[in-house]
């Protein structure tokens, strides 16, 4: 059966290409599901963060490619044939479609809905400068070409379509990415026997491949570099947000707090000055785009800004990238620092201005970057300001979790969450699961994450001199000084300077080292200089050292980073139990410590001849031993 197409004309004179003689079945999205011996097997990434593997029916999606001016050309392809299908959230013809009602409305009886309109196309109208181009050749009434005149002069001319504007197709065949729109569909695809329904609306994009599962405690994940403005440092499908618009085109004011206006490329930012806001302003930073650049805004240009990543268009699906970066501006050599933290809160690497006026500052990490801050040294200099955000399309991080749910990973990758979680005869038994499913059991040597609904953690008491221990086995504890120095979660556990690898104030960062240490232990210093500490010993308040002076003024609260030992590489096998006070417990088969059970309960874990239940409540992230 030939897929002949048919020419039909609309108002404004926009060409719409329509298929004819095709089946029915084409034009409602996709087939009714029915699974066969021709099912296929695809990732599906849900919008609410889930990612699963499905089994699917091979039946025809029905694709339309969507064009600047309007123009829909009916293209069917096969399921089989999709490698990669990326769903926005507002299809093409519906956004196209708004256009024209605007268009119509220009010419409006009332001057009020006459003004909106006009501005409203201003807004959202660059991507389908075709439609205006023709509505304003065949426009009839004198104000409505006028103020079409006055719309297409306002929109910059450049790259008619915008990112993540229209639904996106690759082919398995390796062809250029096409933009159009994936018709509505339903479609019922199998998950472990079980029928789930995907739908435009709640599916994000669907996928060849597997899942894949990136850990923040993969021991092979550790290395970061700086990197700078190359296009071989990111992907093809790189984003880049240069503040000169928001993600729809829509115009920004100076003022204007945009700390959620990117969260459909996939990112929010935060001032973490109290009261102050993320905003455009009128400053060209010298970048690739050139334009508006953001900063913090009143006091102007000064404190850190953190930017966080998640899920294009949802907020609270918190993801992860390898490689981001920006350019900054008011700026002196080392006065201005990039942080990338990891999703368990843990310095990744920190790069610095190198240059004065202006620079690049980028990392590219094994270890998914979670956030990251751009950083003032005030001593240095106080003001900068940045632009062209850069970085990889962000993927769910394994160890993340969603508000008032448990959030389940597995060792294929595949993510989900429920609302209860429980260990039953040696199953897992996850309640009322995300993609619709009241009860899904699963193997226990299946599981990889499970990270409980978060809680605030119990504020310790500001008498305790508090700082952090990193212990042989990698793990991190909460230690409080007084009669020797102790776990402040596990005061059964005490230690000594033996084995303690590592130690550090309350809000010291700490990042690992790149190369074997030397000249043990040592403090490292403001300037990163290291000074050796001779005969180090563990005093009440503080370390005692003889190349210490009255000067010293520390305490284990506001210690700086001091070394004792070169840290031992965490083995790929390992487990982690992170506590919502900060705590983490490297988990190993035997030694050191050990998981014995879990369940709704708690987690039961042992170290040596010592024993603790700790309630789910208190539990931030479980990685099992693998």
């Amino acid at each position: 059966m030939s897929n002949r197409l048919t020419t039909l004309r609309v108002p404004g004179g926009i060409a719409l290409w329509v298929a004819a003689l095709l089946p029915a079945a084409l034009l409602v999205g996709l087939c009714p599901a029915r699974l066969s011996a021709q099912a296929i097997e695809r990732t599906v990434e849900f919008r609410d963060g889930t990612v699963l593997k499905v089994k699917l029916p091979n039946r025809t999606l029905a694709w339309k490619r969507v064009y600047p001016n309007g123009a829909v050309e009916d293209a069917p392809v096969a399921l089989d044939q999709v490698a990669l299908l990326r769903i926005v959230d507002t299809p093409a013809t519906e956004q196209a479609e708004a256009i024209r009602r605007l268009v119509l409305q220009l010419a409006d009886d009332n001057y009020h809905r006459r003004e909106q309109a006009q501005a409203e196309l201003l807004l959202s109208g660059r991507k389908f400068r075709g439609i205006l181009k023709q509505s304003r050749e065949d426009a009839t009434d004198f104000e409505q070409r006028w103020r079409l005149d006055e719309i297409l002069k306002a929109l910059h001319e450049g790259t008619a379509l915008l990112e993540s504007d229209f639904d996106a197709l690759t082919l398995a065949s390796g062809a250029e990415v096409l933009q159009g729109e994936a018709a509505n569909f339903e479609l019922t695809a199998d998950y472990r026997g079980q029928p789930i329904t995907l739908t435009r609306e709640n599916v994000r994009a669907l996928r060849q491949g597997d899942p894949g599962v990136a850990l923040a405690i993969d021991p092979t994940a550790s290395s970061a570099e700086r990197i700078d403005d190359d296009d071989r440092n990111f992907p093809d499908d790189v984003v880049r947000i240069d503040f000169d618009q928001g993600p729809r085109g829509e115009s920004l004011d100076v003022g204007q707090d945009i700390g959620k206006v990117y969260v459909a490329k996939g990112c929010t930012m935060r001032s973490l000055i109290d009261g102050a806001i993320v905003s455009v302003e009128q400053y060209n930073v010298g970048g690739r785009s050139g334009g508006r650049c953001a900063a913090t805004h009143e006091p102007l240009y000064q404190g850190e800004i953190e930017i966080r990543f998640c899920l294009p268009g949802n907020e609270n699906a918190p993801a992860g990238v390898t490689s981001v970066g920006c350019y900054v501006s008011f700026i002196s050599p080392g006065g201005t620092g990039l942080q990338a933290y990891d999703v368990l809160n843990r310095l990744i690497t920190e790069v610095k201005t190198v240059n004065s006026s202006r620079d690049f500052l980028g990392i590219k990490s094994e270890r998914r970057i979670a956030y990251v801050r751009l950083v003032p040294y005030p001593e240095i200099d106080k003001d900068y300001a940045f632009d062209d955000l850069t970085f990889d399309p962000p993927r769910p991080l394994a160890e993340a979790g969603v508000p008032d749910r448990y959030s389940v990973v597995l060792t294929s990758g595949e993510r989900m969450s429920c609302q209860a979680l429980d260990n039953v005869n040696g199953a897992a038994v996850l309640k009322n699961v995300s993609v619709g499913l009241d009860e899904l059991q699963l193997p226990l040597d299946e599981l990889a994450v499970i990270v409980p609904p978060q809680h605030e953690a119990d504020a310790l008491s500001p008498a305790l001199e508090r700082c952090n221990v990193r212990l042989l086995d990698g793990s991190i504890l909460r230690a409080m000084g007084g009669e020797g120095l102790k776990c402040v979660r596990f005061p059964e556990l005490a230690f000594d300077v033996n084995q303690i690898v590592a130690l550090w104030g309350a809000k010291t960062q700490v990042v690992e080292p790149k190369e074997e240490l030397m000249e043990l232990p040592f403090l490292v210093q403001g300037d990163n200089r290291r000074r050796p500490l001779r005969d180090l010993k563990l005093g009440p308040r503080w370390v005692e050292s003889e190349s210490l002076t009255a000067d010293d003024n520390q305490t284990y609260e506001t210690s700086p980073v001091i070394w004792l030992q070169n840290p031992t590489e965490r083995a790929a096998t390992d487990g982690l139990l992170r506590l919502a006070s900060g705590d983490e417990l490297v988990l190993k088969e035997r030694d050191g410590f050990v998981l014995q059970s879990w369940s709704a309960e708690g987690v039961a874990i042992a170290h040596g001849d010592k024993a603790w239940t700790i309630p789910l409540a208190e539990v931030s992230t479980l990685v099992f031993p693998r």
